[in-house]
């Protein structure tokens, strides 16, 4: 028995099928208990990863910010020559 001892002239407390019925209850409590907190878990892995990805979005303009600023700035330097030759410049 789970929880009961036998008395001489008593009657078990619990018995067989109800031992049964309250270990699959405990049972399904860890199940939902465990589901709630993996929900919990996901989302914080979610904000890891959204953090990694801003951090490595940051260090690569960072790092690349004053190339793209170079090659920006002649593509306009020569978008602005080739309008002005056409007669399209102010």
């Amino acid at each position: 028995m789970l929880f009961a001892k036998r008395v001489s002239g008593q009657r078990d407390l619990f018995n067989q099928e109800d031992e049964v019925m309250l270990k699959q209850y405990v049972a399904i409590q860890v199940f939902l208990a465990t589901r709630k907190k993996s929900k919990g878990q996901s989302l914080a892995e979610y904000g890891l990863v959204l953090a990694l990805i801003a951090v490595v979005c940051i260090t690569a303009l960072t790092t690349l910010g004053s190339n793209i600023n170079q090659m920006l700035t002649g593509l306009a330097s020569k978008i602005s020559g080739a309008s002005s030759t056409a007669g399209l410049g102010s």
